[in-house]
């Protein structure tokens, strides 16, 4: 078992939170200004070489395997996590805040994701801030956040170390900590033409569209065309801005709009999937107009959300992570949980559960 779902080894520190809800009231807003994050525990250097990790392929060569099972993960980490777990120290955070940008930053967490997906199976994967690795070489990085137990010690693309066999992967062209991952033979990505996509190895990158918006970065929403068993499919990575004050909620409704009128442009026999971070706050019910956003998306596309139950943020009792799905064919309901992959209470890595849906 890579860690908990929803009751995580963590619950007795996060309980203090829970029964101490002026407490929650008061942090919850800096600890959601901080949801872009930081840390994780030493460990020796890993790579696919030294623990590749299978999962199997679609089998059928002829046509595309249907997609059953979808996940999504904030692989980032936490200044505020220093609240619950005293590991790892006050350095390793640091480092992973200023060196990192909050992004998956040390290679004991990359271990950690990877069994995560090895246990998990998931068709579809999103990802959110995942660590670009060409910023390693930045000469102007200090040379002792370049050494283990970073995960600039390491060679190679991030998510190639992170995902098993027999996956591919695309991240957005902008927003590169913004990807999506997908079992060879489910989702078959197609290029601007709708012919099929020829990608560098695992990587997809060069055909993932970076989605504008009049607020934050380009792709920090992005897209994916593809064909799966059900026909043309389109699959979103979500990560909208973060924050409580006004202009991070009129971000957000902002960016939900933009990818909307995309979306609403698809014909109505698309498939959709869509899965990330929202980063919803939490505002009084009369100003939140990002969930009135949401709702709207939802509405306007025939979206269903995928019921979590419990929340998906370690720090706040709060589903910040969701998973959104149009599809054509008749399906059973979801079944869908969080886990938590910091295996010790004492050391927490993620702040973000890992929630898996089949």
């Amino acid at each position: 078992m890579v860690g908990s779902r929803h009751s995580c080894p963590m619950l007795k520190a996060l309980m203090f939170f829970h029964h101490h809800t002026r407490m929650m009231a008061l942090l919850a807003p800096a600890l959601l200004l901080a949801c872009s994050d930081e840390s994780s525990s030493p460990a020796p250097p890993a790579s696919r070489s030294q623990s590749p990790g299978t999962v199997p392929a679609c089998p059928d060569e002829e046509r595309p395997c249907p997609i059953t099972r979808i996940a999504t993960q904030n692989a980032g980490t936490s200044k505020s996590l220093s609240l619950l777990a005293a590991e790892p120290n006050a350095d390793v955070r640091s480092a992973c805040a200023e060196g990192y940008s909050n992004n998956l930053c040390l290679l004991s967490a990359e271990t950690a994701l990877h069994d995560a997906i090895i246990q998990e199976a998931p068709d579809l994967l999103f990802l959110q801030e995942m660590w670009h690795q060409p910023l390693c070489d930045d000469p102007s990085r200090s040379p002792e956040i370049g050494n283990a137990p970073y995960v600039c010690a390491a060679e190679g693309s991030q998510l190639e170390r992170v995902l098993p066999d027999n996956y591919l992967f695309a991240c957005a062209q902008e927003y590169p900590d913004n990807c999506i991952a997908f079992r060879e033979g489910t989702f078959l990505p197609l290029n601007a033409a709708g012919e099929p996509a020829e990608c560098d190895g695992a990587d997809c990158s060069a055909h993932m569209v970076d989605n504008p918006a009049s607020c934050g970065r380009d792709g920090r929403l992005a897209y994916l065309r593809g064909t799966t068993s059900e026909g043309p499919a389109i699959a979103v990575t979500v990560h909208t801005n973060a924050g409580v004050n006004a202009d991070s909620r009129l971000c957000r409704e902002q960016q939900l709009q933009a990818i909307k009128e995309v979306l609403l442009a698809e014909s109505e026999d698309s498939t959709i999937f869509m899965g990330g971070d929202f980063n919803f706050g939490t505002q009084p019910p009369n100003e939140r107009i990002d969930e009135a956003a949401f709702d709207d998306l939802n509405e306007a596309l025939g979206l269903t959300p995928l019921p979590v139950e419990g929340f998906t943020h370690l720090l706040v009792e709060m589903q910040l992570d969701r998973i959104l799905a149009r599809t054509q064919a008749e399906t059973s309901p979801a079944e869908c949980s969080a886990l938590f992959l910091n295996t010790s209470e004492d050391n927490a890595i993620f702040d973000h559960a890992f929630v898996s849906c089949r």
